[in-house]
């Protein structure tokens, strides 16, 4: 997605045309993503995979729920719970990007307008994308588009949500675990 949104970048001179055709791909994903997330627990049986996939399906459907962070931690049982956090937080950053891309096409269609928030973003943005994506809450969305409004770069933006979303999964992960194992125990 990041390769095409680049090519179209160079390929276009009008900035409201790039802002259009970022909002376009990202509705466009985001419908696609939504419309999977019927189908998140057939992705169940392919392991890590399924948990990278699922993860994405559901972080990339930009405010509209879908529930895949609870398949992922019924696989912490069967998996190992270090690398399915791992896996399951880059899928989730990555799904993430839908909103940055959005909030990025909208800054160039509305021609600036989010400069407010370039002076928060620049200063507090990184640690506030972190704090975020660590812990579970239904407002990231909206973060990821302001910080595509922004402007702030891709890099600065998926890299603290990376850390923050593989910290989170593996301590979800690590906690459906002994739960399991707690709820076990008592039987």
């Amino acid at each position: 997605m990041i390769i095409i949104l680049m090519i179209m970048m160079k390929m276009t001179k009008s900035k409201t045309l790039e802002g259009i055709l970022f909002i376009f791909l990202s509705i466009i994903i985001i419908l696609i993503l939504y419309n999977l997330r019927y189908e998140i627990k057939n992705y169940e049986n392919l392991g890590y995979a399924g948990a990278f996939i699922i993860s994405i399906i559901s972080s990339g459907t930009l405010l509209l729920p879908a529930p895949g962070w609870a398949v992922v931690l019924g696989l912490a049982t069967s998996l190992n719970p270090l690398i399915l956090g791992i896996v399951a937080g880059i899928g989730s950053a990555l799904g993430e990007l839908t909103g940055y891309f959005a909030g990025l096409g909208g800054n160039y269609i509305f021609d600036n307008r989010f400069k407010q928030f370039d002076d928060l973003m620049k200063k507090y943005g990184v640690p506030t994308l972190f704090v975020l994506a660590l812990i579970p809450n239904p407002f990231f969305d909206i973060a990821g588009v302001l910080a595509g409004a922004s402007k702030m770069r891709w890099q600065d933006f998926l890299i603290p949500v990376t850390l923050g979303k593989v910290i989170r999964f593996i301590i979800l992960c690590y906690l459906a675990v002994f739960g399991v194992n707690l709820i076990g125990m008592s039987l």
